[in-house]
């Protein structure tokens, strides 16, 4: 039986010895041809890159906004005392 994407549906429907079915289910995916091989792992590093990256960001836009508010207050805290 054919599945998703040329994966084969694997399915065993034998009795066992205690008369219950096997509900065994699963995909035999086709292997990887070589050229998938390398390429995938350069991906997968990129997109781990690309995520380190974007939480650094974050990180830091947090700590400007945080030195941001604590500059504004200090700020105000200093007119009030002329």
């Amino acid at each position: 039986m054919r599945g998703r994407s040329g994966s084969h549906l694997l399915t065993i429907s034998k009795p066992s010895s205690d008369g219950y079915r096997c509900k065994f289910l699963g995909w035999i995916d086709p292997p990887m041809c070589a050229r998938s091989m390398l390429i995938i792992p350069e991906l997968l590093r990129n997109i781990n890159n690309a995520n380190y990256q974007v939480t650094r960001l974050k990180m830091c836009l947090f700590a400007s906004w945080l030195l941001f508010v604590v500059a504004c207050n200090f700020g105000c805290f200093c007119l009030m005392k002329l």
